[in-house]
């Protein structure tokens, strides 16, 4: 009778487990756990060794995600402003865009996800947009853009549009400046917007090897 009781319980308790870390989704557990407010070291020592969420720590997750505490529990009531409608996941890279003379990229893989409302999304005019969040790296586009500084990156601009800040490929290497075109002569401009920096300016048929992977929507501080 016992044995069986502690085997309901086991289960019961992986159920709940299982439902904590489907609003992990694709990011890491240390992001979570700072979504959360929760010690990132507990966080993982809850999987790991299977313990059971204390009540507080549930309702930090209800809060944070949008769901019940007894869909947590239960997994029977459908989450109050559920996560998946409210909440989008943008996937964070590993590859950092320089603000200098060019970044050599050696990793693209995605290393977390940024999970924001989509209220905010639709303020920012992006609802419908292809983003990621990629680092910056040098000084030559200070003071827009703080080094080291993460970037919101539309993917589905790839090609010059208007003037702005976009992040391109040049060879091996990965920049990001501000862009502006001559309506004239076609010429793109590649400019710092740290003085110290040169500008460049390129022909039509220099511009063809400007690769660019997409626009600069915001400059974010540390997340």
């Amino acid at each position: 009778m016992f044995s069986f009781l502690a085997v309901c319980m086991h289960n019961y308790l992986g159920n709940v487990l299982e439902r904590v870390h489907s609003l992990i989704g694709s990011g890491s557990v240390r992001a979570a756990s700072q979504r959360w407010d929760i010690s990132p070291t507990a966080l993982s020592n809850m999987f790991k060794e299977e313990r059971w969420p204390h009540i507080s720590t549930l309702e930090k997750i209800s809060s944070a995600e949008g769901v019940t505490v007894e869909w947590l529990l239960t997994g029977i009531s459908e989450p109050v402003e559920g996560h998946s409608s409210t909440m989008v996941d943008i996937p964070c890279y590993s590859v950092a865009a320089s603000a200098g003379q060019g970044q050599t990229v050696t990793d693209e893989s995605q290393t977390d996800v940024m999970r924001v409302n989509k209220e905010w999304l639709r303020d920012l005019g992006l609802q419908n947009a292809k983003l990621a969040v990629i680092q910056s790296s040098g000084d030559s586009m200070l003071p827009t853009i703080p080094v080291g500084a993460p970037l919101l990156v539309d993917l589905g601009v790839n090609c010059y549009m208007q003037a702005g800040l976009y992040v391109f490929r040049r060879g091996d290497e990965l920049s990001v400046k501000r862009l502006s075109q001559d309506v004239i002569t076609g010429n793109i401009t590649v400019a710092s917007d740290n003085s110290l920096y040169p500008t460049v300016n390129l022909t039509p048929e220099q511009a063809e090897d400007l690769n660019i992977i997409g626009q600069v929507r915001l400059v974010m501080s540390k997340y």
